[in-house]
Order: C-alpha cells, then structure tokens, then sequence
C-alpha cells in the first residue's frame, strides 16, 4: 500500500510543532518476556491513581482522599527533586536511536516511580499496622495472616515496578533507590502530619464539615468498612426473606 499524500498546497513549515504524551508512552523489546512485564510493570503508578480517584469518588472516605493527596504531593516534589539534581537518565535508548536526544527524556535523580511506589508501602503500611481498625468478626491469626499478605504485595510490588525501570534502562538503580528512599520519608512524613491534623480538634472538625457538602466521611478509622458493608447486606436479605 502506497503511503497517502499531503493534500495539495500543504506547507509543512506552517505546522505545529507536535510532541507525544509521554505518561504511558514505554518503550520494550518485544523479544524479551521481562522487558514486556517490565512495561506493565511501569503502568502500575497510573493504575492506583484511577483506583485511588474511584475509591474516593464510591467511598467518600477522608482517609482515602488524604492518601491521593499525600501521592500527588509526593509526585509534585519528585518534579522539583529532578530539577534541583539535573542528573540525567542512561543514554541506553538514545545510543541505540530508540529516542532522540532530548526525546521524553527529562532528568532521572530520583525515579519517580520509585517515589511513588516508595510512598505508596509505607503508607500502607502505616495505615494497616497503625490507623486502620482490625475486623471484630475475625480471629487475631486472620487479622496477622491478612495484614502480613497486604504488606507482603504493597513492598513486592514497591520493588518490582523499580526494578522494572532499571531493566527497561529507563533509570540507574543509585536512582530507582534514590527514589525509593524519598518516597519512603515522604510517605512517614505525610502519614504524620495526617496523625497530628486528627489531632487538632477544631481543624480536622472544620475540614471534616467541608468534606461533608460531597457526603464525605471517616469511617474508616472505626470499622472495617468492606466486612461490615457485607455484613449488613446480609441482613437486608435476611429481613426480606421474613
């Protein structure tokens, strides 16, 4: 098939200067099973962020909104990070004329993956060792076997998506690691400065009341809101089969 023409009277100088979206724009050898889970891999960040947003928008929870904005603000200070370091990333992809230089590039000190993912199991953590209420219809032995299990997929996951950017030559491990640790602070950081705003009664009530124009809540901090949701729809259909 011959490749279409410009329409008559096209001037290519006239034409905007286009540039691709780099948000999900990775690039693997397709030879390679590794480098192809690696690019999923790398899309993981994307993906809490549109569970975090729908968790918020179907729950309400303040607590889950306070997380998405602990992550976003941690992505805002990985911008400033890079451009405070200026350190570049490996010229793997340039050398091999996957990229042009310049191309989707920017710097790589710290991985923002890594912040991101550094950030996201520590505050699971936290959340699930520390704030986050323990079912009252389960035994003790359930309640360690299902934290260990969040905290065993948040760190294995944390780990994997760095190690799939240092395999795709996207970043340095000194970066990935770099990374990593400032999500790690960043992540203890927020979490405290959450565990103080709770503290302060006539702040966390006034922000709680304008939360509460969109039905927001914080139930969280009270009851395990996924097993008591189940537990009450049971008793709906109990009662209706009276």
């Amino acid at each position: 098939m011959q490749p279409s023409q410009p329409p008559s009277g096209f001037d290519a100088s006239s034409a905007p200067a286009l540039t691709a979206l780099s948000l999900t724009h990775i690039l693997y050898d397709p030879a390679s099973p590794i480098s192809f889970i690696s690019a999923y891999l790398s899309l993981l960040p994307q993906v809490i962020l549109v569970i975090f947003g729908s968790i918020v928008y179907s729950t309400r929870e303040i607590e889950v909104l306070l997380f998405l904005i602990g992550q976003l603000l941690s992505e805002a200070i990985n911008v400033v990070l890079k451009k405070w370091f200026r350190q570049h990333r490996p010229g793997y992809l340039v050398e091999i004329g996957a990229l042009r230089e310049g191309e989707g590039r920017g710097y790589g000190m710290p991985s923002s993956h890594g912040q991101f993912m550094g950030f996201f199991a520590v505050y699971c953590t936290l959340l699930l060792l520390v704030r986050l209420p323990g079912s009252t219809h389960r035994s003790a032995g359930w309640q360690r076997f299902k934290t260990g299990l969040y905290l065993v997929a948040a760190w294995g996951v944390a780990g994997a998506v760095g190690l799939a950017r240092v395999q795709l030559r996207y970043h340095t491990l000194e970066q990935v690691a770099a990374g990593l640790g400032a999500g790690m602070v960043l992540g203890l950081g927020w979490f405290i400065v959450t565990a103080v705003a709770r503290k302060i009664t006539p702040f966390w009530d006034f922000g709680m009341s304008l939360w509460g124009f969109f039905w927001g809540r914080d139930l969280m901090m009270h009851t395990d809101i996924v097993e008591d949701g189940y537990r009450t729809w049971q008793e709906h259909v109990a009662r209706k089969k009276q």
